[in-house]
């Protein structure tokens, strides 16, 4: 079976392989690409991250009719939206059933008609200029070939004024810190699609394109780039991540030699704790942008 799937080569017959392995299908679930189409599409329209980015757009857009929703995927965040009374512009290269715009065509045909399907990419919007109040791209920017040409499109078809919202990419330190990402990632090696920036690259495509960045949100600052962690992991999370936490935590046990080694250890190994995501190669930033 490995054999097979490093043979393939597109990103939908990977998610139709990771489909038939038990272990993949809570990354499955938790990433929007569990076999159901409409099931997903509506977990995310009720999912916190979802509730939290339809009140950034409200803040930073508040007349906003028209989204872009670039790098749309399976169209979760399109159908979030389009339930949410905003016409959308679905902007997608891959054709596939469960990974692109044929899985966002179900959509369109379950109640959400306001949904307009283009084949188009980051660096090759099919939209005319100045046509939409905000830019979506969810966990699309960093699968960017040329950086600054996605965002220098991104510019080119919002209005004035208009708002880039650029949600859950990958961030690395250095060169190697990219590689070791790759590395990590559970599905890289078989699609060989995954990427990221550095948070400096990023922020110099953005302003290099004319976008003034009005906020910029680190993994753990907010849920859009958290999801699906929860608050009550994350508070464990915090304490095991700090010594001074973790040790009015354990009270007197903690004055013993290797205390604090020794219940992280006792943790990680128990239920899993990891070292913080807040500093790990591929971890998420957000970025929000005017023109």
């Amino acid at each position: 079976m490995e054999a097979k799937i490093n043979a393939l080569v597109t990103w939908e017959e990977t998610i139709l392989w990771a489909r038939t392995q038990k272990e993949m299908k809570p990354l499955l679930h938790d990433a929007y690409l569990s076999e159901d189409v409409i099931e997903n599409a509506r977990r995310y329209s009720d999912s916190a991250e979802f509730l939290e980015v339809l009140q950034l757009v409200q803040h930073h857009s508040p007349k906003a009719k028209q989204i872009a929703d670039v790098g749309a995927g399976n169209g979760v965040a399109s159908y979030a939206f389009a339930k949410a009374a905003y016409e959308v512009f679905a902007i997608e290269p891959d054709p596939g059933l469960h990974t692109g715009r044929a899985a966002i065509q179900q959509l369109t045909e379950h109640g959400q008609p306001s949904i307009h399907i283009f084949d188009g990419s980051g660096e090759h919007i099919p939209l005319g200029d100045q046509s939409v109040d905000v830019v979506f791209v969810r966990q699309a920017l960093h699968h960017a070939a040329n950086l600054r040409l996605f965002v220098t499109e991104c510019q080119r078809v919002l209005r004035k004024g208009g708002i880039l919202f650029s949600l859950r990419d990958h961030v690395v330190d250095n060169t190697a810190g990219l590689q070791e990402f790759l590395q990590s990632h559970p599905l890289h090696k078989y699609y060989q699609g995954e990427n990221a920036y550095t948070e400096l690259e990023y922020r110099e495509a953005i302003q290099g394109a004319g976008f003034q960045i009005e906020l910029t949100l680190q993994h753990y600052d907010n849920v859009i780039n958290y999801a699906p962690e929860h608050s009550a992991w994350l508070e464990e999370h915090r304490v095991l991540s700090s010594d001074h936490l973790l040790a009015a935590k354990l009270g007197r046990i903690s004055a013993f030699p290797g205390a604090l080694f020794l219940y992280r250890w006792y943790v990680r190994n128990r239920y899993g704790y990891r070292p913080p995501v807040s500093v790990a190669q591929g971890r998420h930033i957000a970025f929000i942008a005017r023109k």
